[in-house]
């Protein structure tokens, strides 16, 4: 009887996004990290990464393998123990097509025909959470029938109706 070698690989995935609450119409970054503990190396390895509706793809950058934004399938291949891959994903946060935006879950899922351990960690995901305003700007004159001449007084008011907090907001009134 001869003793066999069992070819095992523990493939695991970690995710990290660089913004959790961009604005609506930012870029956020994914980016995918896939490691593989051995003892034995990973065949035909392939990581699910699809985007979420409410992101919109814009570019990407894998270390090994073809990345298909249209089906966010990561081909790996064979993937040896120790050395890690990574798969970084550029997406735009998009404005929901009524009502606020809600928060979206990115996942990624690696597979291999090299039986895994710890299936457990072959699965990472993480959300964004969009913030977005909704500015209104008013401006009203004080006398809209003024003789030449006369002085005028512009008042512009800004009102924010949520959700949440706009940043970086600027008006901009350049008298004609």
């Amino acid at each position: 009887r001869t003793p066999t070698d069992p070819q095992e690989a523990d493939l695991v995935i970690s995710k990290t996004v660089d913004d959790a609450t961009p604005n609506v119409g930012d870029n956020v970054t994914f980016t995918v990290t896939l490691n593989n503990l051995g003892p034995s190396s990973a065949a035909n390895v392939v990581v699910n990464d699809l985007l979420p509706a409410g992101l919109q793809y814009v570019s990407h950058v894998a270390s090994t393998g073809t990345y298909v934004p249209g089906t966010g399938i990561w081909t790996v291949g064979t993937v040896p123990a120790s050395p890690a891959n990574t798969l970084t994903v550029v997406a735009t946060v998009l404005a929901p097509a009524s009502g606020p935006a809600l928060p979206v879950t990115n996942t990624a899922t690696a597979t291999s025909t090299t039986p895994d351990p710890n299936p457990e960690n072959n699965t990472d995901d993480k959300t964004v959470t969009p913030l977005q305003a909704d500015l209104a700007v008013y401006k009203i004159v004080d006398d809209p029938t003024p003789n030449v001449g006369d002085t005028i007084r512009f008042t512009i008011a800004a009102h924010n109706f949520g959700p949440d907090t706009g940043t970086n907001v600027q008006a901009q009134d350049l008298l004609p």
